[in-house]
């Protein structure tokens, strides 16, 4: 019994395949995986129980067509929707970055849902006609952490073709 709590624990972390969308990458370690429960969501991680909010990573895949590259205005437009739909948006960041070696955009902002202020990281970049979206919802004080763990998520991906 030890030896497999061994070989377990040296193990590397397990590979979320997609190979529909050509995707793959290391599932957080520790994060519990579901469903995604939004149209063109791919998968969801729910961190470990917390006392107050849960953060949760989820990676969602939209069809695009003949779009190949996201460029900064199209970061800034993504902005902008927000702005309108979040209650007390509050953009906290917006850099280019690369995922797997394609150029991608991220965003990071807080507002208001419910009675709660969350802080969202949303990673996104095109590739092969497809829009791969990363988003990371914590509560503010979760936030740092959380990022490190969304940053060796993007660190992971893999193009399978």
């Amino acid at each position: 019994m030890r030896w497999l709590l061994v070989l377990l624990l040296l193990a590397p972390g397990l590979a979320f395949e997609a190979p529909d969308v050509q995707l793959a990458f290391t599932n957080p370690a520790g994060w519990e995986q579901r469903a995604a429960p939004k149209e063109g969501g791919l998968v969801l991680f729910a961190a470990p129980k917390a006392p107050a909010v849960r953060s949760t990573l989820e990676v969602a895949v939209t069809e695009m067509g003949q779009v190949e590259e996201l460029r900064r205005q199209d970061a800034l437009g993504v902005v902008r929707h927000l702005a309108g739909k979040l209650e007390n948006f509050d953009l906290l960041g917006s850099k280019e970055t690369k995922v797997a070696g394609v150029k991608a955009q991220r965003i990071t902002y807080k507002a208001r849902s419910g009675k709660s202020i969350l802080q969202t990281t949303q990673v996104f970049l095109v590739r092969s006609g497809r829009l791969y979206l990363f988003t990371l919802t914590t509560s503010p004080e979760q936030h740092q952490a959380h990022s490190r763990v969304l940053n060796k998520v993007l660190e992971s991906v893999r193009w399978l073709s």
